[in-house]
């Protein structure tokens, strides 16, 4: 696992940059991955959406770019790419779409409620009563 000090990638070189970057792909990959299958339904789809999560990565990282959490930083760029695609199958975000990404990054990929917040671009208020809702709704299936 990344230490809180290799999170911090703004400040290191560019080689290592791209080092940590493949340490973050070996830590953070599966659940990555399983964040885009539960969001899309399609294993093909899911693997294509991290392989555009990591190359967005790199080529920010190669742009000059920095990346100061490099978790969140993978996250957002993949719910990002999610987000397109579900916009190419003419498929809705609605405020249940939102509980099950709040529930899958909280309970699955383990992300704090600030990194849910970034990576979701909610604000802060919200996302602890989405993950009460959530967890309330994944209880009455139960």
């Amino acid at each position: 696992m990344l230490s809180k000090k290799s999170h911090n990638l703004m400040s290191l070189p560019r080689s290592i940059q791209q080092k940590q970057l493949l340490d973050a792909y070996r830590n953070y990959a599966d659940t990555i991955f399983r964040y885009c299958y539960y969001r899309v339904f399609d294993r093909g789809i899911a693997k294509d959406l991290l392989e555009k999560t990591y190359c967005r990565a790199w080529r920010h990282l190669a742009t000059g770019g920095s990346i100061e959490n490099t978790k969140t930083f993978l996250y957002k760029t993949a719910h990002t790419l999610i987000v397109q695609e579900l916009g190419k199958q003419d498929t809705y975000y609605d405020e249940s779409e939102d509980l099950f990404d709040v529930m899958v990054l909280r309970h699955i990929a383990h992300l704090s409620q600030e990194e849910i917040v970034f990576v979701l671009n909610r604000a802060h208020r919200t996302i602890p009563s989405r993950i009460a809702m959530s967890f309330k709704r994944l209880m009455a299936i139960f």
